[in-house]
């Protein structure tokens, strides 16, 4: 499909002792040149998505979708990015028209698909299109995610735009008296959760449940314990499942001719006891001693 030009040279002089030919005319000589080189550009795609060429010049040419197609040299090229995935845009690269080559600078577009119009050249050249996507830990109550990929320098950040194929790691953290629950929204089902290969955008939003604990007076001898947490309506019982910063009243009494001694196994130190803050399960069991009582016989 290149270009050729024939051009025409000089009619030699007819060689000594001879004559022309009787019409006058003599066979002169054509030399075939290509005018034009015929370069491929070479698509390669990283991440969910396509190229397609565009060739205004050259309708043999056009609407190109190879990993190399051929072109003429000096003809109007598009080259058309296309995300098959959910990307969040598109960066170029290669020694081509559209990345660093053409002037040392990357090409990069806040759109999932992307055009590059430029002049073919005279030779091969190679465009890179890579999806890059971006991975959002979403908002939520009593609690916190990050998204973290040090590949593209995004550390801890509520979200990160990150290059087809990365690996991703999101991290929940529960506000003071509460626990990671669950993920929704995306891909995500463990905490920390690894998303590898990524190959298409998505949100995980993590929900956070309150942390219980259980307080329980322990069983003792010449008398009893209960335990009250009246915010969770557990009043007067052998044990309370409570939520953290609750605050916690135990209370010892001991059988008739028994009295309150001293707690052991947990915080409590006097009778009736509150635990203030909850922030961790414990048992208090009570000790009783046998009361005494002097008689004296007056004189």
């Amino acid at each position: 499909r290149s270009q050729l030009s024939l051009i025409a040279g000089p009619v030699p002089p007819a060689p000594a002792g001879t004559q022309p030919p009787a019409d006058g005319l003599r066979a002169g000589s054509l030399e075939l040149f290509d005018d034009t080189t015929d370069p491929n550009i070479n698509l390669e795609e990283v991440g969910s998505g396509g190229i397609t060429l565009s060739d205004a010049t050259t309708p043999a040419d056009d609407n190109c979708s190879a990993s190399s197609c051929p072109v003429v040299g000096g003809d109007a090229i598009t080259l058309l990015a296309t995300s098959t995935g959910v990307a969040s845009s598109v960066s170029w690269s290669g020694a081509g028209s559209c990345g660093p080559g053409d002037g040392g600078v990357l090409r990069q577009t806040t759109i999932p698909n992307d055009t590059c119009t430029f002049t073919a050249g005279a030779s091969d050249e190679t465009d890179i299109a890579t999806f890059n996507y971006t991975i959002t830990a979403g908002a939520a109550s009593h609690g916190s995610a990050t998204v973290t990929d040090s590949s593209v320098g995004c550390t801890g950040q509520s979200s990160c735009t990150v290059n087809a194929g990365d690996t991703v790691t999101l991290n929940a953290t529960g506000d003071p008296g509460y626990h990671f629950s669950s993920w929704s929204g995306g891909t995500c089902t463990t905490n920390p959760c690894t998303i590898n290969n990524v190959g298409a955008s998505e949100t995980d939003t993590p929900s956070f449940a309150i942390t219980t604990y259980t307080i329980t007076a322990g069983a003792a001898s010449h008398g009893s314990a209960t335990v009250t947490d009246s915010s969770v309506g557990c009043t007067g019982q052998s044990s309370c499942t409570v939520n953290a910063g609750d605050t916690v009243t135990l209370n010892a009494t001991g059988d008739p001719g028994y009295h309150f001694s001293s707690w052991s196994g947990g915080t409590c130190t006097t009778n009736p006891c509150t635990i203030n803050n909850v922030g961790a399960s414990e048992t208090d069991t009570p000790s009783f001693a046998i009361t005494t009582y002097t008689i004296t016989a007056g004189a």
